[in-house]
């Protein structure tokens, strides 16, 4: 027989945010690092599935980052209606770069990680530091850049330098113009491989695994996560 408080707690649990889904398949990532907690599980409500998401990240500057800190899902019913938001484990660092949502009518249905390997004894572990999730039409969304152009446009800037000079070729002055690419340590650690609901299932939670700011150690910020898939 169930444990009276644990009834209790289910039925206030269903009052506050209506009867929960239950989800049929799990998304792992492929390269998720185990540090830190697991955070709890949190599901859309029946007959909504995740349509818009976006990432709290705490950019590069400080003595200690730590890349990605939280994910938030946004739930849609079929009308498209906003039934609300589910997250899980929160780290205290960065800040949110605002909603990338699928087109109407869609929902997401699959997501990969770029995620930073372990950086040895004397570097700066970051975890997580991007998310992409894929809409149930193809359309695949990135958690910190609007789009694959401002992300290659910002890799250019970052890594080319450009020198002119003037110089005389058979008594006609002219320009040269001078590229050089600057070979940097990409931050970036390496995308896994993509995990997808199978059939019409679509995303409709997360559970998330996040490194608690300390003061004397390399904190990492979210580290792993799981999405869940649920029948239409």
């Amino acid at each position: 027989m169930m444990d009276p408080r644990v009834w209790f707690l289910l039925t206030v649990v269903a009052s506050a945010h209506g009867e929960l889904k239950n989800p049929v398949e799990n998304l792992y990532l492929s390269n998720g690092l185990d540090r830190g907690d697991w955070g709890p599980t949190d599901l859309c409500i029946q007959n909504s599935w995740a349509s818009t998401f976006e990432v709290k990240y705490s950019k590069e500057g400080h003595i200690d980052n730590t890349g990605v800190n939280a994910v938030r899902l946004y739930c849609q019913d079929k009308d498209g209606a906003l039934t609300g938001t589910v997250t899980s484990g929160e780290g205290s660092y960065g800040e949110w770069e605002g909603i990338r949502a699928c087109k109407s009518g869609q929902y997401m249905v699959g997501m990969r990680a770029d995620v930073m390997p372990y950086q040895g004894t004397f570097g700066d572990d970051e975890g997580i530091v991007n998310l992409e999730m894929r809409c149930s039409d193809g359309t695949v969304l990135n958690g910190r850049f609007t789009s694959e152009e401002a992300k290659a446009q910002e890799r250019s800037e970052n890594n080319l330098e450009v020198a002119r000079e003037k110089v005389v070729i058979d008594g006609h002055e002219m320009e040269a113009v001078h590229v050089k690419a600057t070979i940097q340590s990409d931050k970036s650690g390496a995308y896994g491989l993509w995990a997808s609901c199978t059939g019409t299932n679509r995303i409709c939670g997360i559970q998330t695994q996040v490194e608690a700011e300390t003061t004397f150690t390399d904190d990492a910020g979210m580290c792993d996560l799981i999405m869940f898939c649920c029948a239409v």
